[in-house]
């Protein structure tokens, strides 16, 4: 009977990826991308809302501000002269 030295090691196969199965992954990420980019899109536009709703909102506290340390009066075209004083 012949035994196998316990030290002897069994070489490991070497496995690579086929060219195929490279494509399938490639076509996987495209898929998953091209989900993807509507949703990025829409929340780019939501942002740019919700930039463009903050900034009314200051607009907004900054004419109330005005008013009240002007006596109720709103800042309008005339009062472009008063600035270029300033």
């Amino acid at each position: 009977m012949h035994r196998q030295n316990a030290t002897c090691v069994q070489p490991v196969p070497v496995t690579s990826f086929t060219l195929i199965e490279l494509l399938v992954v490639i076509a996987i990420i495209a898929i998953l991308a091209a989900l993807l980019l509507p949703a990025l899109r829409q929340a780019r536009e939501r942002a740019e809302i919700v930039a463009c709703q903050s900034h009314q909102r200051q607009l907004a506290i900054a004419a109330l501000v005005y008013a009240d340390d002007w006596g109720g009066w709103l800042p309008n075209r005339r009062d472009r002269q008063l600035v270029d004083r300033l």
